[in-house]
């Protein structure tokens, strides 16, 4: 439980900073969706813990990873946070230890998220192409993410909410140095 208050509280403040309520009620609705949707994902293979559980980190994820480009529209953090939340829950239907058929999910649904995307996004540009181009690339590494959290849940007895809050202070931290890193 710790852990996770920890992730959590980390993600708010580091969303404070932008000091704008939208942020954060875009971020209550990816959250809210990736619970939906992964639900929805995993139900039909009795696998709704697990497809909900990686929605809602990965969509968790890549919003932040997102949401600091002050110049970026929306619809961006939205095309983003879909392709985590679509590829991970995809991604935690499949059974672990199947890293290829995981990959293959995770590829397809994140590129068919960020195609149904793009489509509502008002600018088609040299960006768009490149994130059409990525997110099928992103989807199929989440697969490999996702095993090898849960390789570290089985065999070093790390559960997966430990690794995942180091995964989303990871993002966050990533992000914090973007910025010093460029300069």
């Amino acid at each position: 439980m710790l852990w996770t208050t920890f992730a959590v509280a980390l993600a708010l403040g580091y969303l404070r900073q932008f000091d704008s309520p939208t942020v954060f009620a875009s971020a209550a609705i990816v959250i809210a969706t990736a619970v939906i949707v992964g639900g929805l994902i995993g139900w039909p293979v009795g696998r709704t813990g697990d497809a909900t559980y990686w929605a809602v980190v990965i969509a968790t994820a890549a919003f932040l990873s997102v949401a600091g480009d002050p110049a970026a529209p929306a619809s961006f953090r939205y095309a983003w946070s879909a392709v985590g939340m679509l590829a991970g829950a995809a991604c935690g239907a499949v059974a672990p230890r199947q890293v290829l058929r995981r990959a293959f999910f995770g590829a397809g649904a994140g590129g068919a998220a960020m195609l149904v995307c793009s489509m509502a996004m008002p600018v088609h540009d040299l960006e768009s192409v490149f994130d059409l181009i990525c997110a099928p690339i992103i989807g199929g590494l989440v697969a490999v993410l996702i095993e090898l959290i849960l390789w570290l849940e089985r065999e070093r007895y790390s559960p997966r909410y430990i690794t995942a809050s180091w995964l989303l202070c990871a993002v966050i931290v990533g992000n914090l140095l973007v910025p010093w890193v460029l300069a």
